[in-house]
Order: structure tokens, then sequence, then C-alpha cells
């Protein structure tokens, strides 16, 4: 057992390693992460809970099963070109949705970008992840953060869950996996029913499709402006799925590039980029990026065990 849980350190810290070494932050920031990762690996053996940190200005629980917040403390912004439009695009006032929220690290960064005007609307089903999430919204006075403990697809009602699983809790296959929870189902239409979101982020293991079946009436009204989705091209069929939904509502496909500060047209399943930017209107867009001052971004930093 020793031996089994010692070749697993390994592995992780290797996968590690080569993660934070080819991460497109600056060098400086990947070798930080290496000495950060040590340090939380030491934290969780010796003294085993979590850490609360410093992160953009905000506080993060850092679980100590949390691989989500765990990359946020490594690296400050582990989804690099994506924090990096969402701080030139979104705007004080806007409202966002973030599906597949997990314990609400963009739900958090979107939460300051919008502002006490604006509204961040936050689905998780998972409930170990949904009770770190709220704690997290409590624990910064983000009351503007919506949390609906839900998974989001084509169709309401129920559904059997895989949880306590982190970023990689799903809806249960039908008769491949072991089901360990049974959790509300929703749609965006029926959660935006009253509200135009100009951004949506998903993150849903595989579900994407199903997200923008149940968005088809929230699209029909031009919104959200702007959908980021995780797109696994070797889920061949799933991708598409995804791109003949969003060929209905003609979005077009796009990743950010953080150094030129430009959209790059895109097509989905042409390479390893999982998170895609699709985008209806262009003009409204790119005219908001013109007009952008990005913030600073924050080094994490720990605060103490919590």
């Amino acid at each position: 057992m020793a031996a089994t849980s010692h070749t697993q350190g390994l592995n992780t810290a290797f996968r590690f390693f080569r993660f934070a070494l080819s991460h497109p932050s600056p060098l400086h920031n990947r070798i930080g992460a290496i000495g950060r990762f040590l340090l939380r690996q030491a934290h969780k053996r010796i003294v085993g809970r979590s850490l609360l940190i410093n992160w953009e200005g905000l506080q993060l629980d850092v679980g100590v099963s949390s691989t989500s917040a765990a990359a946020a403390y490594y690296l400050g912004r582990p989804d690099w070109w994506e924090f990096d439009f969402l701080e030139r695009f979104l705007r004080y006032g806007d409202t966002v949705v973030d599906v597949g929220a997990n314990v609400g690290v963009y739900s958090l960064f979107m939460g300051k970008l919008v502002g006490p005007g604006g509204t961040v609307i936050a689905c998780e089903p998972d409930p170990e992840s949904a009770g770190a999430l709220r704690a997290n919204v409590v624990r910064n006075h983000l009351q503007h953060v919506e949390v609906v403990e839900a998974a989001v697809a084509d169709k309401g009602g129920a559904v059997d869950f895989l949880s306590g699983l982190g970023t990689v809790s799903r809806i249960a296959a039908d008769g491949g996996d072991h089901p360990s929870a049974r959790v509300t189902l929703v749609t965006l239409d029926a959660v935006c029913r009253t509200c135009n979101p100009v951004f949506a982020k998903v993150d849903v293991e595989g579900f994407e499709d199903l997200v923008l079946r149940g968005a088809n009436q929230l699209m029909q009204r031009g919104f959200p402006k702007v959908w980021q989705l995780e797109v696994d091209p070797h889920r061949t069929q799933q991708t598409a799925s995804v791109a003949a939904e969003l060929a209905r509502f003609r979005y077009r496909c796009f990743v950010w590039n953080p150094g030129t500060h430009v959209l790059v047209p895109h097509t989905l399943g042409s390479s390893n980029a999982n998170n895609v930017l699709a985008i209806a209107d262009i003009g409204f867009v790119e005219q908001r990026l013109k007009k952008a001052a990005p913030l600073q971004a924050g080094q994490p930093g720990v605060l103490g065990t919590a």
C-alpha cells in the first residue's frame, strides 16, 4: 500500500511539473508554481487541512482534494488566455453564467469583474463542490453571485450523478457508471428566463451539447454574446453535435491570443485547444475589446489554514 501511494505521488508530481513547465504564463510564474506545489504537498501530508490564499484580490479556500483551486494557487491563472479575455471583455454590471462552476474559481473572478452591479449565475450540481462554492462566495461577500445547485442540460427534471470527483464529477452514463447522487436538472432557458447573459462558460465533462440544446430560446434572443466551451476533439460525436448547435444560431468559433490580444478563427475538433470561444456578434465583442483596460493579475499567497 505504501509503495502504491508513493508511486501515485510521483506520478502526480510528474504530471504537474510537465503541465507547469508548458503553461503559457511567464517563466518566473511557472518556477514559482513548482515551489507552491511542493509546499502544498507538504502541507497536505503534515497539516492535512485546506489553505486559505490571497488570489486575484480575493480569498480562495484551496481544499485538500480541490484540483481547480489548487491550480489557481500554483499558477495564479490556470486558464491563462481565458482569464485574459475575460478581464478585457467583461464590464461592470454584466450578467454572466458559469456552468460547471466547481468550487468557484471562474465565478469569483467574474464576480470581481462585473461587480455588485452585475450578476454571476454559478451552476454546480455536485453537493460537495457546491458547498465549497457557496463558502467561497460568502467569504468574499459576493452577494451578486447566485449559486444554482443543479446540472444544466436540455431538459428539466432529475438525473443520476457521479459526485465527489472534483473537476471530473459528471452526469452518470446509462448503464456504464455507478451513480452516487441524484441531482436536479435545469435548462439555461429556464435559469435565464428573465436575464440576458453576455458570457457563458460551460465545462461539463462532455455534456456541452446538451447545455446548448437547452439554451435555444436564449440564443434566439442573441445571448450569450460569447460562449466559452470545453470541447474535447477526441469526442468526435459530441464535438459534431456542439458544432451543429452553434451553426444553427450563426456562432463562429475562435481562440484568444493573449500575446497579440486578437481573436483567432478556430475549427472545432481541429486541435487540442479544449476551451473555445463561440461568438455570434463579432462586432459587439471586438468593440469591447478595443476599449479594454486589463487588470493587474494578482499573485497567489498563503493567508493561513482554513
